[in-house]
């Protein structure tokens, strides 16, 4: 996750290169196949989030954080719910259940986060 001071920019960054490794050759191939054992139980579906939700969910948990610490203006709510959003679409974009291109990801950013300073 880049560190530039700018929250949108930063985030934006982050979803651009996730975008890039999603749809190289085989990028959804791995998530696809672990999206689908995951259906067989519980166990299967841990490993899901254990891959891929999880760690992308940390990255932006931390960075949130570091943001509000910072004194940058953060979303109102826990950043765990923003991760949450926010890899909840990346999720959805890897199934190729929703569009991953760069439109999306600034109307995605712009869901998330505090209006854009003028």
């Amino acid at each position: 996750m880049p560190e530039t001071g700018d929250l949108r920019a930063d985030l934006g960054a982050w979803l651009a290169e996730r975008a890039r490794t999603i749809l190289a050759p085989g990028g959804r191939s791995v998530a696809r196949a672990l999206a689908t054992a995951s259906a067989a139980g519980p166990d299967q579906r841990e490993l899901f989030d254990e891959v891929l939700t999880r760690p992308a969910g940390a990255v932006v948990v931390a960075r949130l954080e570091r943001a509000s610490a910072d004194g940058e203006e953060v979303p109102a709510v826990p950043p765990e719910v923003t991760a949450d959003l926010i890899t909840g679409y990346l999720t959805l974009a890897t199934l190729g259940a929703a569009p991953l291109d760069e439109v999306r990801l600034r109307q995605v950013l712009d869901a998330v986060l505090p209006p854009a300073a003028e």
